[in-house]
């Protein structure tokens, strides 16, 4: 008596093997597609959520310079800021990414930038700017500051991050010689 398989056994074997295979590689494309897919929705609420946080950061330590005026736009603003030393920030949507840029006083007189991607695959960018009537406008450019600034961020799924925080108003004002 010869031992090993038949070539029929050994073909049912190969398709038992083969449909096994195939069920299981099945089950994990499935699931990676879905971690994918809820990963993309919870990714953007993160980094959006960390440049929002900055923006916040650079609103709330605004001061008041003569060398640098505060403007807003419905899509970008603009400030003096204290970081180590005065620097002008700026952010605004370049295509699909919200970019920062920060100079430092001499250099913000110049038109070189220094831009900076904070986020991409967002679809929107706007700022409200609250007056001291406690209306809310579309633009700023008065000499003082705004009480408050809206900001919202949109992504291109159709999430929406917002937020409002209030401009600190300090007596001081830091001149430039």
């Amino acid at each position: 008596m010869k031992k090993g398989f038949t070539l029929l056994e050994l073909l049912v074997a190969i398709m038992i093997f083969a449909v096994v295979v195939s069920a299981v590689y099945s089950t994990l494309y499935s699931g990676i597609k879905v971690w994918n897919k809820g990963d993309a929705h919870t990714r953007f609420p993160e980094s959006s959520q960390m440049a929002l946080n900055g923006i916040i950061k650079d609103i709330r330590n605004v001061v008041r310079f003569s060398g640098i005026k505060f403007e807003g736009e419905k899509n970008s603003i603009s400030m003096p800021v204290i970081k180590s030393g005065i620097c002008k920030v700026g952010y605004y949507l370049d295509n699909d990414k919200v970019m920062r840029d920060i100079r430092t006083y001499p250099e913000s007189l110049s038109e070189q930038t220094n831009e900076r991607e904070l986020v991409s695959g967002i679809q929107e960018l706007v700022f409200s700017y609250c007056d001291g009537e406690k209306e809310w406008k579309d633009s700023w450019g008065e000499d003082n500051f705004p009480y408050a600034v809206k900001l919202s961020i949109k992504s291109k799924e159709g999430n929406i991050l917002e937020a409002i925080t209030e401009v600190p108003i300090f007596d001081t004002e830091i001149t430039h010689e």
